[in-house]
């Protein structure tokens, strides 16, 4: 069955429109960080296509399967990156628009979910999501390999097991390189990126809420 990814967050326009945030708000880098998911997912698909065409044509290149073949990569380690930080994008948005006191170099997404007023407000459960999704918390446990621990050399052979698995992907399950990018694209990435809107919508929410009954303090 085919999981489609769903784009707007109806609550988060709405947020929009009564917050009217300025130009450097966080507000704007969680919306920023949201679409470059979707981006990243993109540019995914264009490079795996391209990656089938060449195959396709027969082209043994090494250097030109090889470049492509990192291009896939690098758009899935900037997909997990982009997750690690849309997630802490939302937490200094929170501390932005709740008053919550942290200055930048003190939040942090522990700090966040524990502090009172998150959990008085109810946004720690659908923040608790980040932790509670499998999904989530193994692509976020999975960031600092990913972009702190580059693999030298050839990354992929007939296999991809030199590479870290498929989150919730059974390991003892070989797949090909063509496969491996394929269930990125069309399952990792799209159920993550539903699962972030979630969050986002379920938050707005619950801010829209407090904000008509003007309970922040």
């Amino acid at each position: 069955m085919e999981i489609k990814m769903r784009g707007v967050s109806p609550s988060w326009v709405k947020l929009q429109d009564i917050l009217n945030p300025k130009k450097d708000s966080y507000f704007y880098e969680v919306w920023q960080n949201k679409f470059g998911l979707a981006t990243a997912r993109e540019l995914t698909l264009k490079s795996l296509f391209k990656y089938e065409t060449y195959r396709e044509e027969g082209n043994k290149d090494r250097i030109t399967m090889s470049l492509v073949t990192d291009e896939i990569i690098y758009n899935i380690e900037n997909f997990i990156y982009r997750l690690y930080i849309f997630r802490e994008k939302l937490c200094q948005f929170l501390n932005e628009v709740l008053l919550l006191g942290y200055t930048d170099n003190q939040i942090n997404f522990d700090k966040i979910l524990k502090d009172k007023k998150i959990i008085r407000l109810g946004l720690n459960i659908p923040l608790s999501r980040f932790k509670s999704s499998a999904l989530l918390s193994e692509l976020i446990k999975y960031r600092r390999f990913y972009t702190h621990q580059k693999i030298i050399g050839t990354r992929f052979t007939q296999s991809v097991s030199k590479f870290p698995p498929l989150p919730l992907h059974n390991p003892k399950v070989g797949l090909g390189f063509k496969d491996w990018a394929v269930t990125w694209t069309d399952n990792v990435m799209v159920e993550s990126f539903n699962e972030v809107n979630e969050i986002l919508e379920d938050t707005s929410k619950i801010i829209l809420r407090q904000t008509a009954d003007k309970k922040y303090s």
